[in-house]
């Protein structure tokens, strides 16, 4: 039980933080028109959703019936539409919904979804905006990153062992959450939610001499699949404006691995900290993180061909570094990449990757999402046992910010 009280927090924390009103639906701010002010609602925040609009506490308005401006409040440049409500009850709107969701470049409503070239200069305008944001870690954008990493480990123990090149995937689950604390100071939490896919020992063959000298002549590996170490970092920032954007704070590594081979059996924390250099032709900067164990598991079992054996768990003391290298080829596609360096004190390993990848802004309806991918190849690692390459994909949709994690809370 204990292995899941980082993830039951966790997962609090992220209940809290999505289940604001804004994810009933698309959030808007009703604003009356002056002459009609007496006889609407106060300006307010709105939400979209079924061909409604609902107020902050869920109830549904009906009595929006004058003219007014609604103003999108989503993660993006903010857009303004001139409306007229005339809806009632179940809020049957007399708005062409064209008009009410087109860009705010002047766009004709009613297009039948053939654009004129200023809407087209528009949507390209905006996604430029938005690719901005992304380049930058301390925007104020929220976005669920996913990341699926595939590497091949080999190394001489294998090769003593007769076994093949072992393959491990790990799917990254990271939100990022982008809060203003004050008018200059602002917060990001970025989870790290890693399901792992491992080739892990099952069972090591041993033999022992007439003197008493064991000798692993063989190993058994069975592929485990689960929940891994969830890592919390949370970068707080007075500089988050381009071209120069840095932050600082705390990270914490949480023993939540659904199996003791999945994780490090510790609980860890360190500082982070992330600087950045982002101009109109290069993407510069890196994030670095360091762990301590301060609690968790001094021991594990390693089954044998003579019987469970208790082994001592090492001590966590590791450092990883993600350094970022990308070139802009336009205002939505780089190429380069942005590997992570990690080395552990307590073994003196270093993993050294190098790579080359790219990603895109592209659009699936009207969610902005980016893609990519990379391919890193390791110079430095273990001779016993390290990883020689590894494929990286990702998938990141940019989510509507509520307008609360916009405005400063203290």
């Amino acid at each position: 039980m204990k292995k899941w009280y980082g993830f039951i927090v966790l997962l609090m924390f992220l209940v809290v933080c999505f289940a604001s009103p804004s994810s009933a639906g698309e959030q808007w701010h009703y604003t009356p028109a002056p002459m009609a002010a007496r006889d609407s609602v106060p300006p307010k925040d709105v939400y979209y959703t079924t061909n409604m609009f609902k107020d902050s506490s869920g109830d549904e308005l009906n009595s929006l019936t004058s003219t007014g401006t609604l103003t999108r409040n989503i993660g993006l440049p903010k857009q303004s539409v001139p409306i007229t409500l005339t809806g009632r009850a179940n809020i049957n709107l007399d708005y062409d919904e064209d008009a009410l969701f087109a860009d705010a470049t002047g766009a004709s409503p009613g297009s039948g979804g053939k654009a004129p070239s200023a809407e087209k200069a528009g949507e390209a305008d905006e996604a430029a905006k938005i690719a901005e944001a992304l380049a930058n870690p301390l925007s104020y954008l929220w976005l669920m990153f996913t990341q699926n990493d595939t590497t091949w480990y080999d190394g001489d123990i294998l090769d003593r062992l007769g076994e093949d090149t072992k393959v491990m995937n790990t799917t990254l689950i990271m939100p990022v959450l982008s809060i203003q604390l004050t008018e200059k100071w602002k917060t990001i939490f970025r989870p790290v939610i890693p399901i792992n896919s491992f080739d892990t020992v099952d069972n090591l063959n041993v033999s022992v001499d007439n003197v008493g000298e064991s000798t692993i002549i063989g190993a058994e590996f069975d592929r485990k699949t689960g929940m891994g170490d969830i890592v919390l970092w949370t970068a707080f920032s007075k500089q988050y404006k381009p071209p120069s954007v840095f932050g600082f704070g705390p990270t914490v590594m949480m023993n939540t691995a659904t199996d003791d081979r999945l994780g490090t059996g510790k609980w860890s924390a360190g500082p982070m900290a992330l600087a950045f250099s982002i101009t109109d032709k290069w993407i510069l900067g890196g994030i670095a993180q360091h762990w301590w164990s301060f609690a968790g598991d001094d021991t594990t079992t390693v089954n044998t061909s003579l019987g469970p054996v208790t082994v001592d768990r090492p001590d966590v003391n590791l450092t990883d570094f993600q350094y970022v290298i990308r070139y802009r080829l336009s205002p939505l596609t780089n190429i380069g990449a942005a590997p992570n360096v990690r080395y552990n004190w307590e073994t003196d390993q270093l993993n050294l990757p190098v790579g080359i990848g790219f990603d895109t802004l592209v659009k699936i309806g009207r969610l902005p999402v980016k893609v990519g991918a990379e391919l890193h190849y390791y110079v430095e690692k273990s001779d016993d046992f390290g990883p020689e390459f590894m494929l990286r994909l990702f998938f990141v949709p940019v989510l509507p910010s509520p307008s609360w994690a916009r405005t400063p809370l203290f």
